[in-house]
């Protein structure tokens, strides 16, 4: 896992499956700053993360957490929402 100084210049960091553990802990660490959490596992956008890729009917599918979005600052075009599984 990366250290948390690490995260000061980060907008977008990818948490893979293997990390998926350690979410929480990287939401708390990266709380309140606009870093985008995106992860691939089930459940993961409901536990902090901001977009979540899951496998649906063997098609990938995109999830948003608007509610951890917002509390980052973090604004999302119309255009992907409409084609997102919006988690609250």
């Amino acid at each position: 896992m990366t250290t948390p100084k690490n995260y000061s210049n980060c907008q977008i960091l990818f948490i893979s499956e293997e990390e998926s553990g350690n979410l929480k802990k990287i939401a708390e660490l990266t709380s309140g700053t606009p870093v985008l959490l995106i992860t691939e596992y089930n459940g993961l956008a409901h536990k902090g993360s901001c977009f979540n890729f899951i496998t649906v009917n063997d098609r990938l599918k995109l999830e948003i957490n608007k509610s951890n979005v917002e509390q980052r600052n973090l604004h999302i075009a119309s255009e992907l929402l409409d084609l997102a599984i919006i988690i609250k």
